[in-house]
Parts: C-alpha cells; sequence; structure tokens
C-alpha cells in the first residue's frame, strides 16, 4: 500500500504533488496465529513461585486456532480442531532472562531437564519461566508466559 502524508497547520496544508509516497504493508492482529491454550508447568496451570524440587518441568499447552474467528474457546479446553498453524518458539528464562530459545516445535509439550537447570545456573534460587509463542511463517502471535518456578 502506497501512502502520502499531507503535513498540515494553521497557514495550510502541503499539496498532494509536493509529497513522497511511502510504501507499507499493512498487518493486523487478526493474521497472527493463535496463542496456545491451557499452558501448565507439571500439571499446574499457576506455579506462582512454587518449587517442583530436583525434577524436569514439562510445559505443557494445547493448540487453539486462529481461522475459528469468532468461535470462543475455554482457555482450559482441550486442542482445538485442525491443530496449529505452525509452529512454537519456547524460549526458558531464568531470573527473567532468556536463557535457551528453541524454534520449530510442533508438539504441544517441552522438557526442561533439572541437569540443563543446573547446568544453565547453578543458583537454584533463581526462578525459571517459560515463554512459548506462536508462529506461522513471518507472523508471531501473542506470547504466553508462565508464572515463575524453583527447581530445587
Amino acid at each position: 500500500m502506497n501512502l502520502k502524508y499531507l503535513p498540515s497547520n494553521p497557514v495550510g496544508t502541503v499539496t498532494l504533488g509536493a509529497v513522497a509516497a511511502i510504501s507499507i504493508t499493512p498487518g493486523t492482529r487478526a493474521q497472527l496465529p493463535a496463542p496456545p491454550g491451557n499452558v501448565k508447568v507439571n500439571g499446574q496451570a499457576w506455579p506462582n513461585g512454587a518449587s517442583l524440587g530436583a525434577v524436569d518441568a514439562t510445559l505443557t499447552w494445547n493448540h487453539r486456532l486462529r481461522a475459528l474467528g469468532t468461535a470462543i474457546t475455554q482457555q482450559d479446553a482441550g486442542n482445538t480442531a485442525g491443530g496449529p498453524e505452525g509452529s512454537y518458539t519456547v524460549e526458558v528464562l531464568i531470573a527473567g532472562v532468556v536463557i535457551h530459545t528453541t524454534p520449530g516445535v510442533v508438539g504441544t509439550s517441552f522438557v526442561y531437564t533439572y541437569a540443563q537447570r543446573v547446568a544453565d545456573d547453578a543458583n537454584l534460587t533463581k526462578t525459571v519461566q517459560f515463554r512459548i509463542k506462536p508462529v506461522n511463517g513471518a507472523l508471531v502471535g501473542t506470547a504466553r508466559l508462565t508464572d515463575a518456578f524453583r527447581m530445587a
């Protein structure tokens, strides 16, 4: 789409012919892949500072489908028919800092092992979070960030 912005002030408005066109590609939220639903860590929807213990942390979620349009899906509902529109990128954060990024996840789960947690940062008092982003080509939908939890 080509646009021309016409500056205006109390003296007048610039003429259309005096302004160079700029090219933009419009994008809307409606085109973005739907964020996952029913996101849980080791079966808990809201770990909220909980300590999982010295165990692996399993992130699970359910697919949502943007193409359903106006259909309302309950947050804790199962997978939406039709599957994902692309894949997911999962990030592991320790104390709010991204430590790992795993793109191209096509399933509905991701495991962060306790051994990996210790290797990433031996200070087990720091919290861990997951961020999961739906991706469809160049489009990235709304990310879901889990509550912080401890693995100790």
